[in-house]
């Protein structure tokens, strides 16, 4: 027997970071996401007697343990995305995997219980230093803001943006590939050791939370305008935050798609690698080109307004149930 699950990856639009723990337990963290049509998917498989387990990571066994998967059970993990984008792939992976599980059982789940699952096998039992924007917005889908209390608890609000406006935003969002890989705990971990013993550090925090806070604003106003200027922002304060931040790639693909006309951008997840999230406005065919001269590869932003699936897959068909 066959489960499929997929999840969608996510774009950090304003106030990525601040769900981050160390962070949030002391001020509250506020951030704006998009779930896309990347999505990550998860076959789980329960094997006939005396047929060999297909062959799986280290990684995948701890969270198929960690999750309590019945013994015998092996998951396979497919994505147009490699591990290490900063597209938040690990919390996808962790959500789609509990959602197969779920209906593996016939137990009833929803986005929240699915979201908070993935987060404290990865954060609490497997010790990645890793915040809840990953695995909310792979479990809810959709543009969503969410407000993270001192205390953990996430009040998630999908934002009513118009047709027009999502239209809009997938046109002037490119992502950029820098063909960086970085293992992301390593350099949380280094901010969250630096953000003990500085202020400075908190206060451009709490700097990058009202930029999220301004983002909702933005988005449900129409004002897609306003979204280079934050980005900007946003990375001028990132890039500070720990010396593995930025990378020669990434500094490369900004600076092109500044003088190509794009609005502004940033390096997305933890940094020093993965992707840059560029803002065209107008110039996406320029700024395309610009990219491509210079052996950089853009790809359109499609939006997704779902979260995490599951199905049933029929042996012999293939087909879902």
């Amino acid at each position: 027997m066959k489960i499929v699950a997929s999840a969608p990856l996510r774009l950090p639009l304003g106030g990525g970071g601040t769900d981050l723990p160390w962070y949030a337990s002391r001020r509250g963290g506020f951030l704006v996401a998009a779930a896309i049509r990347s999505r990550v998917r998860v076959t789980l498989e329960v094997p006939d007697r005396g047929r060999q387990t297909t062959a799986m990571t280290i990684w995948m066994r701890e969270a198929l343990r960690h999750l309590d998967a019945p013994r015998g059970v092996t998951a396979r993990v497919e994505s147009s995305i490699p591990p290490g984008s900063g597209l938040g792939g690990s919390g996808a992976v962790l959500v789609a995997l509990g959602h197969a599980l779920a209906r593996l059982r016939g137990e009833p789940s929803n986005a929240r219980q699915l979201a908070e699952q993935a987060y404290r096998v990865e954060h609490d039992r497997m010790g990645c230093p890793i915040g809840k924007q990953d695995p909310y917005v792979a479990a809810y889908g959709g543009i969503i803001e969410l407000k993270i209390s001192r205390d953990g608890s996430v009040r998630v609000r999908q934002l009513s943006l118009s047709s027009a406006t999502r239209g809009a935003l997938e046109e002037t969002l490119l992502l950029v590939d820098t063909r960086g890989r970085r293992r992301a705990a390593t350099i949380l971990e280094e901010q969250q050791r630096a953000a003990r013993r500085s202020v400075r550090l908190l206060r451009s925090m709490d700097s990058i939370r009202a930029i999220g806070l301004r983002m909702a604003r933005h988005l449900e106003r129409g004002h897609l305008s306003s979204i280079g200027k934050e980005f900007n922002e946003h990375w001028g304060m990132k890039r500070t935050l720990s010396a593995g931040t930025s990378t020669v790639a990434a500094e490369l693909c900004l600076s092109l798609g500044l003088e190509a006309g794009a609005r502004g951008g940033k390096l997305i997840g933890a940094g020093g690698g993965g992707f840059v999230l560029l803002d065209c406005g107008r110039a996406r065919s320029r700024v395309l080109r610009a990219l491509a001269a210079s052996g950089f590869r853009g790809r359109r932003v499609r939006l997704e307004p779902a979260g995490s699936r599951a199905w049933l897959l029929r042996a012999r068909t293939g087909r879902a149930a």
